[in-house]
């Protein structure tokens, strides 16, 4: 992927920070207010403002891994044009630099507070992301090229798989509401126990199940150029264990709960991705595939806007921003969720098209030409309203997919080698 799309998802990934970090957007810039809230901030990076104790290392934990993806984003944006440790010591700073923004804004927020403590752990982050990126292009870069000059990587391409695996991880962690309580993670297993399915209605169930299936495909084609044998059982295998894997991991989530219904759906998927593999090898007919991954991101989408299925009786009306009462995790997960939705659409209609077609261009008119629909509907549905977000995070989830398409893997070579 060549530094100059890298840069673009850095720069999205450092508004998503932004974002998350002012969320609801409650601002106070009373200079009155502004100085209170500054005398609570203590000089010990290693004490809460909200406790007057040590600091929570749940708390600790979140703020470090929120900012990993940002140092290695800054990492491998750099390319080469500078050493390492350079690459390095520039996204610490610049890690550095974002967090202060951070902790400055939400002194401007009536309900957010700012902690010299979370500036301390965002940096380590930036820090340890950076050093990974570091090490892991590096490695990668060396086993690409001898793979090349054996001649055993002919046709591999890893980034579908890596894309594919990367938005289903993210979706079933997202709002990485990361805790180490024990007694959180106790209660998630009492929940569990007490009630397994943990069914509601159909929400996200449709964006598993999409995630899951073009993860299996993606593995498959994969396994099949190394010439595995059942490369379509054993990539439903894997996908199957994924999906429950990372739906256990939400005993440690302390804004979600796992459940059978959705590692059933995201199973499902995963089933059905082996299925399409095996049937688009033998039915070559590109359109075909276009329209189902069309149908399945319609159904993914529309099951996350227009859920629980509640119509009222006149339109709700538009507005700039939704209500922000369900707090800033529950937001944050909405926005994630829907931009996941459109996420795929974006990759398979970018990657290795040819330019001649447009890919881009059919890929953003086709986003619209799904969520536009949706995004009026939502309206219809009660106790909402067509808010801007609902509009615009489709075609930033399907830019992110398009930008992830990114170049032929020869350009890894060249950027990081």
């Amino acid at each position: 992927m060549k530094p100059a799309t890298v840069r673009t998802l850095w720069l999205l990934y450092a508004a998503f920070i932004l974002y998350g970090a002012i969320i609801p957007f409650r601002f106070d810039a009373e200079p009155g207010s502004i100085v209170r809230r500054l005398q609570r901030v203590p000089l010990n990076p290693f004490v809460s403002p909200e406790t007057g104790r040590r600091v929570s290392i749940p708390d600790a934990a979140q703020n470090v891994l929120l900012f990993m993806p940002f140092g290695a984003l800054t990492v491998l944006a750099a390319g080469q044009r500078r050493s390492k440790g350079m690459r390095i010591a520039g996204a610490t700073i610049g890690g550095a630099a974002l967090a202060c923004i951070v902790e400055f804004l939400q002194l401007l927020t009536s309900d957010r507070v700012a902690a010299t403590s979370d500036v301390l752990m965002n940096t380590t982050g930036a820090l340890a992301g950076a050093m990974a990126a570091g090490w892991t292009t590096r490695f990668v870069a060396a086993a690409v090229q001898n793979e090349d000059r054996s001649g055993t990587a002919a046709g591999r391409d890893l980034r579908p798989v890596l894309a594919t695996g990367g938005a289903l991880t993210v979706f079933f962690l997202e709002p990485f509401d990361l805790t180490l309580d024990v007694s959180t993670t106790v209660s998630r297993v009492r929940q569990f126990v007490a009630d397994p399915w943990q069914y509601t209605v159909p929400r996200d169930e449709g964006i598993a199940f999409l995630l899951a299936a073009l993860f299996v495909m993606a593995a498959a084609s994969y396994m099949a150029t190394l010439e595995r044998r059942w490369a379509g059982r054993t990539a439903a295998l894997v996908g199957v264990v994924t999906v429950c894997f990372l739906e256990a991991t939400q005993v440690v989530n302390a804004s979600r709960a796992p459940g059978l219904f959705d590692a059933t759906a995201g199973s499902l998927g995963a089933v059905a991705g082996a299925g399409l593999w095996v049937v688009a090898g033998r039915v070559m007919w590109p359109r075909l595939w276009d329209g189902v991954l069309i149908a399945m991101t319609m159904v993914a989408a529309g099951l996350l806007m227009l859920s629980p299925f509640q119509w009222s009786g006149a339109f709700n009306g538009f507005a700039m921003l939704p209500d922000f009462g369900q707090g800033a995790f529950v937001m944050l997960s909405q926005v994630i969720e829907l931009a996941l939705a459109y996420f795929p659409l974006g990759f398979c209609f970018a990657y290795g098209r040819d330019p001649r077609e447009r890919p881009v261009t059919r890929a953003l008119v086709t986003t619209l030409a799904i969520a536009v629909p949706l995004w009026l509907l939502h309206g219809w549905i009660s106790g909402n309203a067509s808010t801007l977000p609902g509009l615009l995070t489709p075609l930033l989830g399907a830019t992110v997919g398009v930008l992830a398409a990114g170049r032929p893997r020869a350009a890894f070579v060249e950027t990081f080698a």
